[in-house]
Protein backbone atom coordinates (compact mmCIF):
# COMPACT_ATOMS: atom_id res chain seq x y z
CA UNK A 1 0.00 0.00 0.00
CA UNK A 2 0.90 3.42 -0.44
CA UNK A 3 2.52 5.19 2.34
CA UNK A 4 -0.37 8.00 0.78
CA UNK A 5 -3.15 5.94 1.24
CA UNK A 6 -5.25 4.61 4.32
CA UNK A 7 -5.63 0.62 5.51
CA UNK A 8 -9.04 1.17 3.41
CA UNK A 9 -7.54 2.52 0.28
CA UNK A 10 -8.87 6.24 0.90
CA UNK A 11 -6.34 9.17 0.02
CA UNK A 12 -6.06 11.30 2.98
CA UNK A 13 -4.70 14.46 0.14
CA UNK A 14 -8.47 14.25 -0.81
CA UNK A 15 -9.76 17.48 0.18
CA UNK A 16 -12.69 16.62 0.97
CA UNK A 17 -11.77 13.67 3.23
CA UNK A 18 -8.69 15.35 4.70
CA UNK A 19 -10.72 16.70 7.76
CA UNK A 20 -11.65 13.32 9.35
CA UNK A 21 -8.92 11.51 8.81
CA UNK A 22 -6.97 9.96 11.50
CA UNK A 23 -2.85 9.61 11.39
CA UNK A 24 -4.03 6.44 13.29
CA UNK A 25 -4.96 4.56 10.11
CA UNK A 26 -1.99 3.89 8.68
CA UNK A 27 -0.39 7.21 7.13
CA UNK A 28 2.80 8.86 8.30
CA UNK A 29 3.05 12.32 6.18
CA UNK A 30 3.20 15.77 6.74
CA UNK A 31 -0.37 16.39 5.80
CA UNK A 32 -0.98 20.25 7.06
CA UNK A 33 -4.83 19.94 7.08
CA UNK A 34 -4.31 16.98 10.40
CA UNK A 35 -3.53 18.57 13.58
CA UNK A 36 -0.10 19.36 15.11
CA UNK A 37 -0.47 15.98 17.27
CA UNK A 38 -1.04 13.93 14.38
CA UNK A 39 1.83 14.80 11.64
CA UNK A 40 5.66 14.19 10.85
CA UNK A 41 4.81 10.64 12.14
CA UNK A 42 2.49 11.59 15.16
CA UNK A 43 4.08 13.43 18.23
CA UNK A 44 5.28 11.02 21.26
CA UNK A 45 2.58 13.07 23.68
CA UNK A 46 0.33 15.94 23.29
CA UNK A 47 -1.64 17.80 25.60
CA UNK A 48 -3.96 21.25 24.76
CA UNK A 49 -6.88 22.56 25.29
CA UNK A 50 -7.46 23.27 21.75
CA UNK A 51 -8.37 20.19 19.24
CA UNK A 52 -4.45 19.50 18.16
CA UNK A 53 -5.40 16.04 17.30
CA UNK A 54 -8.16 14.57 18.83
CA UNK A 55 -10.38 14.80 15.90
CA UNK A 56 -13.31 16.62 17.99
CA UNK A 57 -13.11 14.31 21.00
CA UNK A 58 -12.21 14.36 24.69
CA UNK A 59 -9.65 16.78 25.60
CA UNK A 60 -10.08 17.11 29.05
CA UNK A 61 -11.76 15.92 32.45
CA UNK A 62 -12.71 18.52 34.73
CA UNK A 63 -13.76 17.88 38.36
CA UNK A 64 -16.17 20.25 40.01
CA UNK A 65 -15.05 21.47 43.48
CA UNK A 66 -18.45 21.42 45.19
CA UNK A 67 -20.04 17.98 44.57
CA UNK A 68 -16.76 16.25 43.53
CA UNK A 69 -18.53 15.15 39.92
CA UNK A 70 -15.97 14.76 37.40
CA UNK A 71 -17.01 15.04 33.23
CA UNK A 72 -15.16 14.53 30.25
CA UNK A 73 -15.13 17.74 27.50
CA UNK A 74 -14.53 18.53 23.90
CA UNK A 75 -12.19 21.38 22.62
CA UNK A 76 -15.07 22.93 21.22
CA UNK A 77 -17.00 22.72 24.48
CA UNK A 78 -13.95 24.12 26.20
CA UNK A 79 -13.70 27.13 23.67
CA UNK A 80 -17.22 27.28 24.04
CA UNK A 81 -17.14 28.10 27.60
CA UNK A 82 -19.26 24.62 28.24
CA UNK A 83 -16.58 24.37 31.50
CA UNK A 84 -18.52 27.89 33.06
CA UNK A 85 -21.84 25.96 33.09
CA UNK A 86 -20.49 22.64 34.51
CA UNK A 87 -19.10 24.84 37.17
CA UNK A 88 -22.48 26.36 37.56
CA UNK A 89 -23.91 23.97 40.08
CA UNK A 90 -26.73 24.69 42.28
CA UNK A 91 -27.11 21.87 44.55
CA UNK A 92 -29.75 20.67 46.87
CA UNK A 93 -31.69 22.94 49.45
CA UNK A 94 -32.44 21.74 53.07
CA UNK A 95 -35.48 21.58 54.92
CA UNK A 96 -35.29 24.81 57.29
CA UNK A 97 -33.68 24.50 60.90
CA UNK A 98 -33.46 25.95 63.48
CA UNK A 99 -30.13 27.31 65.65
CA UNK A 100 -28.66 24.59 68.28
CA UNK A 101 -26.66 25.70 71.24
CA UNK A 102 -26.29 29.42 72.07
CA UNK A 103 -28.53 30.01 68.73
CA UNK A 104 -31.42 28.32 69.27
CA UNK A 105 -34.01 31.11 70.57
CA UNK A 106 -36.06 31.69 67.64
CA UNK A 107 -39.47 29.74 68.16
CA UNK A 108 -39.49 28.39 64.43
CA UNK A 109 -42.47 27.73 62.37
CA UNK A 110 -43.83 26.51 58.84
CA UNK A 111 -40.76 25.43 57.61
CA UNK A 112 -39.85 24.33 54.21
CA UNK A 113 -37.16 24.15 52.01
CA UNK A 114 -37.61 27.49 50.46
CA UNK A 115 -39.00 29.52 53.98
CA UNK A 116 -39.98 29.26 57.34
CA UNK A 117 -41.06 31.84 60.48
CA UNK A 118 -39.19 33.23 62.92
CA UNK A 119 -40.06 34.38 66.65
CA UNK A 120 -37.44 36.00 68.68
CA UNK A 121 -40.22 37.79 70.97
CA UNK A 122 -38.14 35.99 74.02
CA UNK A 123 -34.95 37.69 73.38
CA UNK A 124 -31.36 36.48 73.05
CA UNK A 125 -29.32 35.49 69.79
CA UNK A 126 -31.51 33.41 67.32
CA UNK A 127 -30.62 31.62 63.91
CA UNK A 128 -32.30 29.91 60.97
CA UNK A 129 -32.02 28.87 57.64
CA UNK A 130 -30.97 26.18 54.98
CA UNK A 131 -29.02 23.16 55.09
CA UNK A 132 -26.46 23.69 52.21
CA UNK A 133 -22.90 23.02 51.43
CA UNK A 134 -20.26 25.23 49.79
CA UNK A 135 -16.77 25.14 49.48
CA UNK A 136 -14.24 27.81 49.91
CA UNK A 137 -14.21 30.12 47.00
CA UNK A 138 -17.75 29.28 45.87
CA UNK A 139 -19.97 32.35 44.95
CA UNK A 140 -23.89 31.78 45.25
CA UNK A 141 -26.24 33.98 44.45
CA UNK A 142 -29.90 33.78 46.74
CA UNK A 143 -32.94 35.53 46.62
CA UNK A 144 -35.82 35.73 48.82
CA UNK A 145 -38.81 37.74 50.34
CA UNK A 146 -39.42 38.89 53.79
CA UNK A 147 -42.94 39.07 55.21
CA UNK A 148 -44.44 39.85 58.50
CA UNK A 149 -41.43 41.77 59.74
CA UNK A 150 -42.05 43.10 62.98
CA UNK A 151 -39.27 44.78 65.59
CA UNK A 152 -39.39 45.59 68.97
CA UNK A 153 -35.54 46.64 69.75
CA UNK A 154 -34.21 46.90 65.87
CA UNK A 155 -34.37 43.57 64.84
CA UNK A 156 -31.98 43.42 61.47
CA UNK A 157 -31.41 39.88 60.54
CA UNK A 158 -28.65 39.30 58.02
CA UNK A 159 -28.30 35.49 55.66
CA UNK A 160 -24.67 34.50 56.02
CA UNK A 161 -23.13 31.01 54.88
CA UNK A 162 -21.79 28.90 58.52
CA UNK A 163 -20.56 25.75 59.10
CA UNK A 164 -22.82 24.72 61.85
CA UNK A 165 -25.95 25.26 63.12
CA UNK A 166 -24.47 26.22 66.60
CA UNK A 167 -21.92 28.65 64.89
CA UNK A 168 -23.18 32.42 63.43
CA UNK A 169 -19.46 33.06 62.40
CA UNK A 170 -19.94 33.71 59.17
CA UNK A 171 -17.88 32.25 56.59
CA UNK A 172 -19.72 33.30 53.59
CA UNK A 173 -20.32 37.22 53.08
CA UNK A 174 -22.24 39.49 51.44
CA UNK A 175 -26.08 38.69 52.95
CA UNK A 176 -28.41 42.02 53.45
CA UNK A 177 -29.11 43.28 56.71
CA UNK A 178 -32.69 44.02 56.15
CA UNK A 179 -35.02 45.95 58.71
CA UNK A 180 -38.29 45.37 56.33
CA UNK A 181 -40.28 43.48 54.19
CA UNK A 182 -38.98 42.89 50.56
CA UNK A 183 -37.32 40.92 48.36
CA UNK A 184 -33.90 40.57 48.55
CA UNK A 185 -31.20 39.04 46.16
CA UNK A 186 -27.65 38.42 47.31
CA UNK A 187 -24.54 37.38 46.38
CA UNK A 188 -22.39 34.90 48.89
CA UNK A 189 -18.80 34.96 48.44
CA UNK A 190 -17.65 31.79 50.68
CA UNK A 191 -13.69 31.99 52.59
CA UNK A 192 -14.32 28.51 53.88
CA UNK A 193 -15.89 25.33 53.50
CA UNK A 194 -19.49 25.61 55.26
CA UNK A 195 -22.72 23.50 55.77
CA UNK A 196 -25.82 25.85 56.27
CA UNK A 197 -26.90 29.16 54.98
CA UNK A 198 -28.51 30.83 58.08
CA UNK A 199 -30.41 34.03 58.96
CA UNK A 200 -29.16 35.50 62.65
CA UNK A 201 -29.63 38.34 65.34
CA UNK A 202 -29.73 39.34 68.19
CA UNK A 203 -32.15 41.30 68.67
CA UNK A 204 -36.32 40.96 69.59
CA UNK A 205 -38.63 40.58 66.86
CA UNK A 206 -40.13 38.26 64.32
CA UNK A 207 -40.17 38.09 60.60
CA UNK A 208 -41.22 35.30 57.77
CA UNK A 209 -38.66 34.33 55.12
CA UNK A 210 -40.57 32.37 51.27
CA UNK A 211 -39.65 31.70 47.92
CA UNK A 212 -35.76 31.32 48.93
CA UNK A 213 -33.73 29.96 46.28
CA UNK A 214 -30.08 29.14 45.36
CA UNK A 215 -30.16 30.89 42.03
CA UNK A 216 -26.41 30.38 40.98
CA UNK A 217 -23.72 28.18 42.73
CA UNK A 218 -20.55 29.52 40.66
CA UNK A 219 -17.66 26.88 42.41
CA UNK A 220 -13.92 25.92 41.47
CA UNK A 221 -13.23 22.99 38.11
CA UNK A 222 -9.95 21.02 38.31
CA UNK A 223 -8.23 19.24 35.95
CA UNK A 224 -8.49 15.56 36.64
CA UNK A 225 -6.76 14.24 33.41
CA UNK A 226 -5.63 15.84 30.24
CA UNK A 227 -5.75 13.93 27.38
CA UNK A 228 -3.16 12.51 24.98
CA UNK A 229 -3.92 13.86 21.62
CA UNK A 230 -0.87 12.21 19.85
CA UNK A 231 -2.85 8.78 19.54
CA UNK A 232 -0.65 6.79 22.14
CA UNK A 233 -2.84 6.57 25.19
CA UNK A 234 -0.60 8.54 27.48
CA UNK A 235 -3.30 10.46 29.06
CA UNK A 236 -1.80 13.46 32.28
CA UNK A 237 -3.92 12.88 35.37
CA UNK A 238 -3.99 13.38 38.91
CA UNK A 239 -5.83 11.96 41.71
CA UNK A 240 -4.73 13.46 44.44
CA UNK A 241 -7.99 15.65 44.29
CA UNK A 242 -5.49 18.33 46.68
CA UNK A 243 -3.05 18.66 43.75
CA UNK A 244 -5.17 19.34 40.49
CA UNK A 245 -4.93 22.20 38.79
CA UNK A 246 -7.14 24.73 38.55
CA UNK A 247 -9.00 25.43 35.24
CA UNK A 248 -12.38 27.15 36.06
CA UNK A 249 -12.30 29.76 39.04
CA UNK A 250 -15.18 30.48 41.50
CA UNK A 251 -17.20 29.99 37.83
CA UNK A 252 -14.95 32.16 35.86
CA UNK A 253 -13.12 29.83 33.03
CA UNK A 254 -9.30 30.48 33.55
CA UNK A 255 -7.67 31.94 30.83
CA UNK A 256 -4.33 33.33 28.51
CA UNK A 257 -4.15 37.24 28.66
CA UNK A 258 -4.82 37.02 25.21
CA UNK A 259 -8.02 35.07 26.45
CA UNK A 260 -7.28 31.47 25.03
CA UNK A 261 -8.38 29.09 27.81
CA UNK A 262 -5.49 27.43 30.43
CA UNK A 263 -5.12 25.96 33.57
CA UNK A 264 -2.89 27.15 36.29
CA UNK A 265 -1.33 25.50 38.96
CA UNK A 266 -1.16 26.71 42.68
CA UNK A 267 3.06 26.89 42.57
CA UNK A 268 2.86 24.57 45.39
CA UNK A 269 2.54 20.83 44.99
CA UNK A 270 -0.39 21.16 41.69
CA UNK A 271 0.60 18.88 38.68
CA UNK A 272 -0.08 16.41 35.93
CA UNK A 273 1.33 12.87 35.92
CA UNK A 274 1.43 10.54 33.03
CA UNK A 275 2.69 6.71 32.63
CA UNK A 276 6.28 6.01 31.59
CA UNK A 277 7.50 8.14 28.96
CA UNK A 278 10.62 6.15 27.36
CA UNK A 279 12.07 3.33 28.36
CA UNK A 280 16.40 2.85 29.10
CA UNK A 281 18.31 4.17 25.90
CA UNK A 282 19.28 6.67 24.52
CA UNK A 283 17.88 9.58 23.06
CA UNK A 284 18.96 10.84 20.22
CA UNK A 285 16.42 14.29 19.45
CA UNK A 286 13.45 15.85 20.51
CA UNK A 287 11.34 18.92 19.80
CA UNK A 288 8.71 20.46 22.63
CA UNK A 289 6.42 23.00 22.14
CA UNK A 290 4.63 24.85 24.83
CA UNK A 291 2.20 27.66 25.29
CA UNK A 292 2.32 29.43 28.54
CA UNK A 293 1.55 33.00 30.62
CA UNK A 294 3.70 34.14 33.20
CA UNK A 295 1.66 36.89 35.31
CA UNK A 296 4.29 37.49 37.94
CA UNK A 297 7.92 37.08 39.59
CA UNK A 298 8.08 33.94 42.18
CA UNK A 299 11.02 33.43 43.21
CA UNK A 300 11.45 30.13 42.34
CA UNK A 301 12.02 27.46 39.52
CA UNK A 302 8.79 26.02 37.94
CA UNK A 303 8.27 23.34 35.50
CA UNK A 304 6.11 23.42 32.19
CA UNK A 305 6.67 19.64 30.95
CA UNK A 306 9.48 16.83 32.41
CA UNK A 307 10.54 13.67 32.14
CA UNK A 308 12.65 12.75 35.15
CA UNK A 309 15.84 14.96 35.48
CA UNK A 310 18.13 15.64 37.76
CA UNK A 311 21.92 15.86 38.51
CA UNK A 312 22.26 11.89 39.05
CA UNK A 313 22.80 9.15 37.10
CA UNK A 314 19.63 8.09 39.20
CA UNK A 315 16.77 10.17 37.01
CA UNK A 316 18.76 11.42 34.17
CA UNK A 317 15.85 13.49 31.82
CA UNK A 318 14.69 16.40 30.53
CA UNK A 319 13.12 19.92 32.02
CA UNK A 320 11.26 22.38 30.03
CA UNK A 321 10.61 25.00 32.68
CA UNK A 322 9.95 29.43 33.51
CA UNK A 323 12.59 30.59 35.72
CA UNK A 324 11.10 33.20 37.55
CA UNK A 325 13.89 33.97 40.33
CA UNK A 326 14.24 37.11 38.38
CA UNK A 327 11.95 39.99 35.95
CA UNK A 328 13.93 38.41 33.09
CA UNK A 329 11.88 35.08 32.98
CA UNK A 330 13.96 32.78 31.47
CA UNK A 331 12.64 30.29 29.51
CA UNK A 332 15.04 26.88 30.23
CA UNK A 333 15.80 23.69 28.90
CA UNK A 334 17.38 21.75 30.54
CA UNK A 335 19.02 17.95 30.27
CA UNK A 336 20.69 14.92 32.27
CA UNK A 337 22.61 12.93 30.85
CA UNK A 338 24.46 9.31 31.30
CA UNK A 339 27.02 10.54 33.49
CA UNK A 340 24.71 12.95 35.44
CA UNK A 341 25.61 16.12 34.02
CA UNK A 342 23.31 19.10 33.96
CA UNK A 343 23.45 20.83 30.22
CA UNK A 344 21.31 24.07 30.45
CA UNK A 345 20.10 26.48 27.73
CA UNK A 346 18.73 29.42 29.63
CA UNK A 347 17.20 32.12 27.25
CA UNK A 348 16.61 35.55 29.02
CA UNK A 349 12.77 36.71 27.47
CA UNK A 350 12.02 39.48 29.56
CA UNK A 351 8.27 38.68 29.14
CA UNK A 352 5.26 39.16 31.02
CA UNK A 353 2.28 37.27 29.89
CA UNK A 354 1.59 35.00 26.88
CA UNK A 355 5.25 32.76 25.97
CA UNK A 356 5.04 30.35 22.70
CA UNK A 357 8.38 28.31 23.94
CA UNK A 358 10.02 25.71 21.93
CA UNK A 359 13.19 23.35 22.73
CA UNK A 360 15.14 21.12 20.11
CA UNK A 361 17.18 18.74 20.96
CA UNK A 362 19.75 16.64 19.10
CA UNK A 363 22.42 13.75 19.48
CA UNK A 364 24.97 16.07 17.66
CA UNK A 365 25.51 17.88 20.67
CA UNK A 366 23.32 20.70 20.14
CA UNK A 367 20.49 22.43 22.09
CA UNK A 368 18.19 25.15 20.65
CA UNK A 369 15.63 27.31 22.42
CA UNK A 370 13.41 29.88 21.11
CA UNK A 371 10.82 31.81 22.78
CA UNK A 372 8.58 34.78 22.14
CA UNK A 373 9.17 38.33 23.01
CA UNK A 374 7.55 41.64 24.30
CA UNK A 375 6.74 41.94 20.20
CA UNK A 376 5.73 38.70 19.28
CA UNK A 377 9.13 37.57 17.91
CA UNK A 378 11.46 35.07 19.00
CA UNK A 379 14.38 35.21 21.02
CA UNK A 380 17.26 32.09 20.12
CA UNK A 381 19.92 30.46 21.88
CA UNK A 382 21.65 27.62 21.04
CA UNK A 383 24.01 25.05 22.94
CA UNK A 384 26.95 23.56 21.35
CA UNK A 385 28.27 21.57 24.26
CA UNK A 386 25.39 19.66 25.11
CA UNK A 387 25.69 15.32 25.18
CA UNK A 388 22.85 12.91 24.37
CA UNK A 389 20.81 11.60 27.98
CA UNK A 390 20.02 8.34 28.40
CA UNK A 391 16.66 7.86 30.41
CA UNK A 392 16.58 5.13 32.56
CA UNK A 393 13.54 2.70 32.76
CA UNK A 394 12.75 4.37 36.63
CA UNK A 395 12.96 7.79 35.26
CA UNK A 396 11.18 8.14 32.57
CA UNK A 397 7.39 9.35 33.95
CA UNK A 398 6.11 12.67 32.14
CA UNK A 399 4.73 15.10 33.99
CA UNK A 400 3.29 18.85 33.33
CA UNK A 401 3.87 21.41 36.02
CA UNK A 402 6.62 19.17 38.05
CA UNK A 403 9.91 17.63 37.66
CA UNK A 404 11.66 14.33 39.53
CA UNK A 405 14.69 15.42 40.76
CA UNK A 406 15.15 12.80 43.83
CA UNK A 407 11.59 13.80 45.19
CA UNK A 408 8.98 15.74 42.99
CA UNK A 409 9.69 19.55 43.03
CA UNK A 410 9.32 22.93 40.83
CA UNK A 411 5.62 23.05 40.80
CA UNK A 412 4.17 25.31 38.56
CA UNK A 413 2.18 28.61 39.52
CA UNK A 414 1.85 29.83 36.04
CA UNK A 415 -1.13 29.39 33.44
CA UNK A 416 -0.37 26.60 30.71
CA UNK A 417 -2.55 26.11 27.71
CA UNK A 418 -0.66 23.59 25.15
CA UNK A 419 2.36 20.98 25.60
CA UNK A 420 3.66 18.85 22.98
CA UNK A 421 6.70 16.69 22.85
CA UNK A 422 7.92 15.00 19.56
CA UNK A 423 10.55 12.17 20.25
CA UNK A 424 13.00 11.09 17.55
CA UNK A 425 12.35 14.53 15.93
CA UNK A 426 14.47 17.85 15.25
CA UNK A 427 11.36 20.23 13.75
CA UNK A 428 13.08 23.38 14.04
CA UNK A 429 12.51 24.49 10.81
CA UNK A 430 8.76 22.61 9.70
CA UNK A 431 7.10 26.22 10.56
CA UNK A 432 5.12 24.95 13.71
CA UNK A 433 5.12 27.58 16.01
CA UNK A 434 4.06 29.97 13.47
CA UNK A 435 1.12 27.67 13.30
CA UNK A 436 0.78 27.64 16.73
CA UNK A 437 0.74 31.19 16.71
CA UNK A 438 -1.80 31.88 14.46
CA UNK A 439 -4.08 30.17 16.87
CA UNK A 440 -2.78 31.91 20.11
CA UNK A 441 -1.43 35.18 19.01
CA UNK A 442 0.84 35.67 21.28
CA UNK A 443 3.15 38.99 20.90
Amino acid sequence: MSSEQLADGVNPLDAELAATWDILKGYSGTNTDLGIARRFGGAAAAYSLRDIGAMNGRVVRVRRKNDSTEEDFSANQVQAGVLEDFCDNVLTVGTAVNGTGAFNNYTLTNVSNSGFSADNSGGGTGSAGFPYTFKNGDVMIVTYTVTNFSSTSGLSPQIRGVTATSNVTSVAFGGTTFTSNGTYTDTLTATNDGTHLMFADGNTGSYTISNFAVTSHKTDGFVAKLYDQSGNGDDMSQTDTGKQPLIVDAGVQVKLENGKPAFKGDGIDDHLEASYFYSAGEVTAMSTFSVVSNRTDTGQEEAIISAGYGLSTTYPGFSIQLDRNTNSNPFEMRTANASGENETSILEIAKDGDILGSTFFTKDSTQLVRATTEDGSFNTIEATSVGAYHPSATSGKLRIGAIRSFAVRQFFGFFISEAIVFKGLDLRDEGIEDEINQFYNIG
